[in-house]
């Protein structure tokens, strides 16, 4: 890695560090750089002055994201993210994530969720409906 690469808001990770490292100020110091950033995990400041060969041990974040994730898995994700209220929500996000590979786990799952919520819940009710449509699922 060069010091010309460390500019601000780089996430910086290597064996000098406990944590990934964001970089808020580089100032190069003769052969070294110094290097003021903020701990992805614990928020702590670092302040660390890096010579060329602990320069060469730290990896740092691209410059620009790679986009080269599967576009078809991109609506699920969003439907996840959206989701999550309910148990139910959860059991239908992994539903729809195993439905390609017609895996019976979630209805093991959805059966035993169904002995357990109160026969007063609406989450009961929507896991009886899913498992009453199961055959007519394909299941």
């Amino acid at each position: 890695m060069n010091a010309e690469d460390l500019k601000p808001n780089k996430v910086l990770r290597g064996p000098i560090f406990s944590e990934p490292v964001q970089i808020l100020v580089s100032t190069p110091l003769g052969d070294a750089i110094k290097v003021i950033g903020r701990g992805l995990h614990s928020g702590k400041v670092v302040d660390v002055i890096l010579t060329p060969a602990q320069l060469a041990l730290v990896n740092s974040s691209p410059d620009v994201e790679p986009f080269d994730g599967d576009p078809h898995r991109f609506p699920l994700a969003v439907e996840g993210m959206r989701l999550g209220a309910t148990v139910l929500d959860r059991i239908h996000q992994s539903m729809m994530l195993c439905a390609a590979g017609r895996d019976a786990r979630f209805w093991i799952l959805a059966q035993a969720l169904s002995a357990l919520y109160s026969s007063r819940t609406e989450e009961k009710r929507w896991v009886d409906g899913v498992l009453a449509r199961k055959k007519s699922l394909g299941f």
